[in-house]
């Protein structure tokens, strides 16, 4: 996801909410403001980072850009380090142990230690960073429900949840680094798609999506919830759209991409208001 990470955090708040509404969860502020702004603060650093020459090379535009606008970026950047140590001083300690852990991924992945950052990976970054949103979107949620108000729940079930997720994500950061390989390559980076053909990346984005499509309208059936049924047909049109991924992706398909990542939380509100 390439977006500005205002969009980002906007995108995490969706997914979030949508794990509270296929759960049951009671739904925690701190968890569904704090987490987002600290998605948000990783990619505002790594879009600043002067390491970060692949997005230098691959976003000129948007560099230029943010270097015009400092007192946007500057008070965006407070507001987003303000939410996220309010959240953390706020959340559970299970849940903070959590989150420090994701926090010192993405401090690796934005600033290197010896010149290795956890881009530095291989091909499997992009599996990595498709995990870390999925784990992280699932897993903090359930974590502090768990630790504040004792909701039971299965480990596999919140597992399972988070593989289903990562499904969802999946289509758009293979389609996100396909786009950016040229430049991945030129900065010593390397990623799943990069080797790959369109076909490929088409065919696996477009069988992602169409697994979560699948499992979703199983759940529907099994559980007779229409939440479920709402979110398999959202990832049929996914797959439909992953099965696209250009040759050369533009910036309105990229940000179209990214955009739909937060539909799931406009069917979480949409449940909500129709259960009431």
């Amino acid at each position: 996801m390439r977006s500005d990470p205002l969009v980002v955090a906007g995108i995490a708040a969706a997914l979030i909410g949508s794990t509270y509404v296929l759960t049951g969860l009671p739904v925690s502020g701190t968890v569904l403001l704090g987490v987002p702004a600290g998605v948000a603060l990783v990619y505002r650093f790594d879009r600043t980072s002067p390491a970060a020459v692949e997005d230098a090379r691959t976003h000129g535009a948007r560099r230029r850009w943010m270097d015009r606008h400092h007192v946007y970026i500057r008070f965006t950047t407070t507001l987003y380090v303000l939410l996220a140590v309010w959240a953390f001083w706020n959340l559970a300690p299970l849940t903070q142990a959590a989150a420090a852990g994701f926090a010192g991924m993405g401090a690796l992945y934005v600033w290197p230690i010896r010149g290795w950052r956890f881009k530095h990976i291989g091909s499997a970054k992009t599996l990595a960073v498709a995990g870390a949103w999925s784990l992280g979107v699932v897993g903090l949620p359930v974590l502090e429900g768990v630790s504040t108000v004792g909701v039971a729940g299965s480990m596999w079930e919140a597992l399972g949840l988070a593989c289903y997720r990562m499904g969802w994500l999946l289509p758009n950061l293979l389609c996100s680094d396909w786009a950016d390989r040229a430049a991945d390559h030129a900065a010593g980076l390397e990623t799943l798609p990069q080797s790959w053909s369109v076909r490929q990346v088409r065919t696996v984005a477009a069988s992602c999506a169409g697994g979560a499509a699948l499992a979703a309208a199983v759940l529907a059936l099994t559980t007779g919830r229409p939440v479920w049924m709402a979110e398999a047909l959202a990832a049929a049109l996914l797959a439909l759209g992953g099965a696209r991924c250009p040759v050369h992706p533009g910036p309105t398909y990229r940000l179209a991409l990214d955009l739909y990542m937060a539909v799931p939380g406009l069917i979480a509100l949409l449940a909500v208001w129709v259960t009431g």
